[in-house]
């Protein structure tokens, strides 16, 4: 599944946030402006608080497109202001480090700077900074993934940010508490501090402020797949941008639109979009905002299945988010590249991508993509013949998902739960509102008349009364919907077990019919190596030990495949089809095994048909049945396919002369619950997973299966398939 970034504010991407007070939009005036600061402080000698400024003015304009240049110039500048005792310099420089290290991912040093620079500012009495240094807290906790942690930092920044009249700090504060908000699930809550954010923006006339709320507002609409919603602000967050000529702004609104667009599978639309930002973004000379468009272009080729362009774009990203050192693109990167190989058939670079992508994956703790990086690395290993190694990927990429949805199911019953709780509130503040209204309008009328006065407090009672109700049955009527999602809940959760008590039985089932051949495998080769057959012998145990090989070969892969068919890994490409065409290739695979035990094959009841569906899966059904029938039918027996066009659906018949079934061994066949593999007509050994396949591939066209067949007289199993 394709990852998409969202800009809000300045960046957002669906793991990773930019806040409003770290984006200095880089453009090209702000390079002349470097170029000017490192002219002045190479020409000035002197160590003093004016050499502090140069030194911290250029850490701030180099944070974003040069983070290793701005942390050497913040720590020159930290140790000028120790060496001068510039204490206010000392406060100021370390929560530029604590910026910078943010940025590269390294929260540990970010956290010891970010609380050295809030103990300085509380020491100095400096209220401003500690708002900037509890803020920055805030992120730090945010990308840890500690959103409790976030909130109370975020709110003590707002408290000391109102405090000290920090009009910028209350506006961060409003839109970081939004952001965590969002991300918990509670839209609503979210909407209120973006509406509180717009309300100070408009009343300080802060356009760039105005545009940032409204795009973000937009983004709660994103989440809330109100699409609509989401295009009106961020349309109306693009108008400003354009007419303050702020490129930057108007850049993250074409991406941000591009990502619905995407979403709703407009691809050209969305990469119309892209472009524009691209182009912006290139001119400005921002490069993180070019590795991220590189990123969300790669998606959108991705997603339209064009692997080539894909990878010319994932390969760019790659190359400039490890020159900004931003680790979390590079495992964007890193993954892209690798299931953009695999789609390729270059395994051997995928599993080279692919690895490098999941080690960092895990070393960040960046659990959606550590997901991502499980999953295409089982992938690769499988088309490798690894099984084991892929069995392993798939098993942390199941247990990474189950974690994730069970964190998905909780945010959706707390979003419920604030959900009323903000309609209460909402309530309660428009009944205050109305009884305030109603007690002025009586107090100026009771002059006049007493007993008006008494009609209004009577009305007022059943009006009090009427919102009681009213609000008695909306409270209930909340109840039973929190009731309906704790039970859709409950069911998920049912639906997990059963698929887990399915896999477990499943794998109880193949246990014993892979050991079988396994042990048989081994002793043979032992007792060759030992010498205990004579040479004229020996040539009969290797056929006997190609046999046996090839059983386990054949458990191997249905194994894989069903496993694959369960997890929806395998990709479904319905195409037009010749039905005869697939029917003479399947025949003459089969042709080996009906040759050795000299049964006929027949298929001149095949029509010319055409047929729209998925050629590979189509032919693993057509060769697991006819195996199926080879198996089951004796020595010069005959096996039969016939296929006819029927009320527009194909109908494909695959009948043999063999043993038959009782109702019993049929009512077995299609449950993986019941054990109902039996050996051959010349004691062939099977597992009873082709027919499941075939079932899961059928079902995938909108299919059905199903079999007739009497003991002694053959049997016939039917397919039939939309046309």
């Amino acid at each position: 599944m394709a990852t998409f970034r969202l800009l809000r504010g300045g960046v957002l991407k669906i793991l990773f946030i930019f806040h409003l007070h770290l984006i200095c939009s880089p453009t090209l005036a702000q390079q002349v402006k470097v170029d000017s600061l490192e002219q002045l402080l190479s020409s000035y000698p002197d160590v003093d608080t004016l050499r502090f400024s140069y030194l911290n003015s250029l850490s701030e304009l180099l944070i974003l497109n040069d983070t290793k240049r701005a942390i050497q110039y913040a720590l020159e500048a930290d140790s000028l202001s120790k060496t001068i005792g510039f204490q206010r310099g000392h406060m100021m420089s370390q929560l530029m480090l604590a910026r910078c290290h943010t940025i590269n991912s390294d929260l540990t040093l970010a956290l010891q700077y970010s609380q050295a620079s809030q103990a300085l500012a509380e020491e100095l009495g400096d209220i401003t900074y500690q708002s900037r240094a509890f803020n920055q807290l805030g992120i730090i906790s945010e990308y840890k993934g500690d959103y409790t942690e976030a909130l109370s930092f975020y709110d003590r920044s707002l408290q000391l940010a109102t405090e000290a009249g920090y009009q910028d700090g209350i506006l961060n504060s409003y839109n970081n508490l939004g952001t965590i908000s969002c991300f918990q699930g509670n839209h609503p809550k979210a909407l209120e501090y973006y509406q509180r954010s717009l309300d100070l923006a408009q009343r300080i006339n802060s356009k760039t402020g105005i545009s940032i709320a409204y795009n973000n507002i937009g983004i709660v609409y994103y989440y809330q797949k109100n699409y609509d919603q989401s295009l009106k602000y961020y349309n109306k967050s693009l108008e400003i941008d354009l007419a303050l000529e702020d490129k930057s702004g108007a850049s993250k609104c074409y991406n941000n639109m591009a990502i619905i667009y995407n979403h709703l599978g407009e691809y050209d639309q969305a990469l119309n979009y892209y472009e524009k930002s691209l182009e912006i973004k290139t001119e400005l000379d921002d490069k993180i905002g070019v590795v991220r468009c590189f990123l969300n272009i790669a998606d959108n080729y991705y997603s339209q299945e064009e692997y080539r362009q894909a990878l010319d774009y994932f390969e760019k990203s790659l190359k400039g988010s490890e020159a900004l050192g931003y680790q979390s693109d590079i495992v964007g990167s890193l993954l892209g590249i690798a299931k953009t190989q695999y789609q390729l058939g270059s395994y051997s670079e995928a599993l080279q991508f692919g690895k490098k992508g999941f080690d960092l994956a895990e070393k960040l703790g960046k659990k959606d993509y550590i997901k991502e990086g499980a999953e295409i690395m089982s992938q690769i290993y499988a088309a490798l013949s690894r099984y084991e190694l892929a069995y392993q990927y798939h098993q942390t990429f199941k247990q990474v998902s189950d974690s994730l949805l069970n964190k998905d199911n909780i945010r959706k019953v707390t979003s419920l739960e604030e959900q009323f709780k903000f309609d209460k509130e909402r309530q309660t503040l428009l009944l205050e509102q109305e009884v305030k209204e109603k007690i002025l309008a009586a107090e100026l009328k009771h002059e006049k008349n007493v007993l008006k006065l008494t009609l209004v407090a009577l009305a007022l009672l059943v009006l009090l009364l009427f919102v009681a109700i009213t609000s008695y049955f909306s409270k209930k009527k909340a109840h039973r919907l929190l009731a309906v999602k704790n039970q859709q809940v409950e069911e998920i959760n049912k639906v997990l077990a059963q698929t887990n008590e399915t896999k477990n039985k499943f794998f109880r089932i193949i246990s014993h019919d892979l050991r079988s051949p396994l042990s048989a495998l081994v002793g043979l080769t032992r007792l060759i190596k030992q010498g205990q057959f004579k040479e004229e012998k020996q040539e009969e145990l290797m056929e006997m030990l190609s046999k046996d090989s090839e059983i386990v070969l054949k458990l191997v892969e249905n194994l894989l495949e069903w496993a694959r068919s369960q997890s929806d890994n395998i990709p479904f490409r319905p195409e037009p089809l010749s039905l005869k065409s697939l029917a003479d290739e399947a025949l003459l695979e089969m042709e080996g095994n009906a040759l050795e035990k000299q049964v006929v094959l027949d298929a001149e009841n095949v029509e010319e048909l055409s047929l729209f569906a998925d050629k590979n899966m189509i032919k693993t059904i057509l060769r697991n049945l006819l195996s199926n029938a080879i198996k089951f039918t004796p020595i010069g027996g005959k096996v039969s396919i016939m296929a006819i066009e029927e009320k527009g659906r194909i109908l494909l018949s695959v009948q043999d002369t063999g043993v038959g079934m009782n109702q019993k061994q049929q009512d077995a066949l299609f449950n993986i619950h019941q054990k109902s593999t039996t050996k051959g007509t010349n004691n062939e050994k099977g597992t009873g997973l082709g027919l499941l396949i075939c079932k899961e591939f059928v079902e995938k066209h909108k299919g059905e299966i199903w079999v007739k067949s009497e003991e002694g007289l053959g049997t016939q199993f039917w397919v039939s398939i939309p046309k």
